[in-house]
Parts: C-alpha cells; structure tokens; sequence
C-alpha cells in the first residue's frame, strides 16, 4: 500500500501507452479528414456549414490541440467538443481487447496498492492517493474498479466508498460517469454492441457536454481547489505524462507543492531550454525540492511513466 500522502498529476503523455492520442496527435489526425467525415464524428449533431467550418480551422489550424483552438473560436466549441469527444470514446475498446501491455503504469500501480490490503476496506484506507488529471478519459477509475471487482468482487457500493477515499479529480471534466446517473457514459460506449444510431448520438453528446475546454475552467474551479488541497497536504508528488504547459502550471500553482517533500517527473520530448522554462523554473521560484527522474539539463534519457515509477518505488513503499 501507498501510506504516504502521495499526489499523481497525470497529463496526456501517460494515456499513450492505452493507445490514446496527445492533444497534438488528436489535432492531427483530424486534419486531413474531410468535412462530411468530421459530421459524421459528431453523430450528425451539427449542420454541414457548421462541419464544414470545423473542418477548415483544423485544417490551417497550427495549436498543438483541438482545445487551444476552440479556446478562441466559440462558435465552433459545440461541434469541436463532440470530435473530441466522439475520437476518445472511439478508443476505448482498444483498452478492452487489450487487457495485457509491457509499458502499463496503472497495473504497476494498483499492484503496489494492493500489496497487503486484504480487502477492499482496507484499500481504500490503506492508500494515501489521489489522482490529478488533465485527461479526459477515464482509464484510472476504469482500471481501478475492475481491478478490485476482479480481485476482491467489490460491489458497487465499496467501489464508490473506494472513489471517495481514492478521488480521481479531472480537473477539465471527463467523457461523462462510470456510475449510472445522468452523466453516465458506458466504458467503450461506442463499441460495446448493437445499438442504435440514436444511442451512440446521445453517447457522443453526453461525453462532450461532460468536457470543458481552458478558457472555461477557472482557477477557483471545486476541482482545482480539490487538487490544491491535496497537494498541500502531499509528501510526494508525481508528474507523469505532463507537458508542463504555462497556463496549466499557473492555475495548479506550484506554491501548494509540498515544502520538503520530492517532486518526480517523466520528460519526454522536451529540449533543455524548455525543461528548464517550463519545469525547473517555477519549482526554483517556489524553493521546492525535486528530483527529475526524466533526466536533468546534463541527462538526455527519456523515461516514460513506468519506468519513473519503478526508478523511484522506494518513495511510494
């Protein structure tokens, strides 16, 4: 078990290994579809003008996410939503036919949480843990809770008990609820079997009505104030899979990183300039400690998220 308060903040890096894309890879992959595609991503939900609008802002579009560039055109936010929503939930089933990968960092995980629990009580007590995250999907409840239905046969009462000890806080909202209510949206809702267009339609709506894109999400946001708590609170804080983008570190605000405790994080695909603005900078502005396990200035080794993990164990342990 992890006892240690310990925080997670999990960027779009650390969804790659369960074959979901970065901002910049969704963004792309839009780009050379056409208009009538783009329409049909969105289950028809919008006008040809509307698709075809769409369709050209990504196309010359140069941001590295849908998200960026909705950011400043909000009469394309509803269509823009529904393409990311309907492109994620698209990949989900791959998370389900594949129940076995080398590079996976939450099996790793929830085994360290499981050692010694005995029980789902006592996982959910026994671990000091939240998750942070800037992602839309939701692999971390997902796992979580078929996890501990495999091993323990949790119900879904222990399974909510569970969530509230073991918050994920998504701190841009999330492709709709795992559990039933009025958000609710299936895992693999868009491949789970027959259905009828109208359900994968309002699957698709769900999701994307469920995700708010950065210029609608508030520094003073319940999530936001959550996941400030709890690194206040935190001895340990991981950042894996995260860009360190200027405006997601302003409103996480690196003042509520723990004073003496150690900051761990994977860095991949980053020069030395921008590891250094980007990370190192605002942790030296605050005179937190850290330990960079993605390799420092003279370091070139990239780590991805389970090797971070697997290095630094011993502070989890």
């Amino acid at each position: 078990m992890i006892k240690s308060p310990t925080v997670f903040i999990v960027g779009a890096g650390a969804s790659v290994p369960f074959k979901f894309p970065t901002g910049r890879q969704l963004l792309r992959e839009r780009k050379d579809q056409n208009a009538e595609v783009i329409r049909g991503m969105c289950a028809n939900q919008i006008s040809e003008d509307e698709a075809n609008a769409l369709h050209k802002a990504l196309r010359h579009s140069e941001d590295n996410s849908i998200d960026a560039l909705l950011e400043y055109r909000p009469d394309l936010e509803y269509a823009g939503k529904l393409v990311i929503a309907s492109s994620l939930l698209g990949r989900e089933q791959d998370c389900i036919n594949t129940t076995a990968r080398d590079d996976d960092w939450i099996q790793y995980l929830l085994s360290l949480m499981s050692e010694g629990s005995h029980g789902v009580d006592k996982f959910a007590a026994g671990n000091s843990v939240t998750f942070v995250t800037y992602n839309y999907d939701r692999l971390i409840e997902y796992k979580m809770t078929n996890h501990l239905r495999a091993k323990w046969r949790a119900t879904d009462k222990e399974l909510l008990k569970v969530l509230r000890r073991i918050p994920v806080i998504h701190l841009h909202g999330k492709l709709g609820t795992l559990t039933p209510g009025s958000r609710h949206v299936p895992f693999g809702a868009l491949n789970s079997g027959p259905k009828s267009r109208g359900t994968e339609a309002r699957m698709i709506v769900r999701a994307a009505q469920s995700i708010r894109i950065v210029h609608q999400v508030m520094t003073n946001d319940a999530a936001f104030l959550k996941a400030r708590r709890a690194l206040n609170k935190s001895n340990v804080v991981f950042f894996l899979g995260f860009g360190f983008g200027r405006e997601n570190v302003r409103r996480l605000d690196f003042k509520n990183l723990p004073r003496t405790g150690v900051v761990y994080a994977t860095r991949t695909n980053m020069t030395n300039q921008e590891y250094n603005k980007y990370f190192m900078d605002p942790l030296e502005a605050v005179k937190r400690n850290q330990i960079v396990g993605g390799g420092g200035p003279t370091i070139t080794e990239e780590w991805d998220c389970l090797k971070l993990i697997r290095e630094y164990v011993g502070a989890l342990i």
